[in-house]
């Protein structure tokens, strides 16, 4: 069984918001009408639906040996707490200079 949260890189704690940016993120280069692989993005469609579904990551979970962090990416999940907060840095700026 191929790890899930591996392929998509988010660690198994991600947020659904963590794991939909790294999908559409990872989904950018692999799928088919922009030069991917369709077996890449097919993948990537699986895990996504898998993990994306409450019950059905609650199941895949139960299946997964005890995790080891080691070799995890935490890059999606830093990329997206830097953008919320670029984000509400950017919007504070403008209100204030309104």
């Amino acid at each position: 069984m191929a790890d899930h949260y591996q392929l998509l890189q988010v660690r198994r704690d991600a947020s659904p918001e963590v794991i939909a940016a790294a999908y559409r993120r990872l989904m950018r280069d692999a799928h088919p009408d922009h030069g991917g692989s369709a077996e890449r993005a097919t993948r990537l469609n699986v895990a996504y639906e898998t993990l994306a579904d409450p019950a059905a990551r609650a199941r895949y979970d139960a299946a997964l040996p005890p995790e080891s962090w080691r070799g995890r990416s935490l890059a999606p999940e830093i990329a997206y707490r830097l953008g919320r907060s670029l984000g509400r840095f950017v919007r504070s700026v403008r209100h204030d200079s309104l």
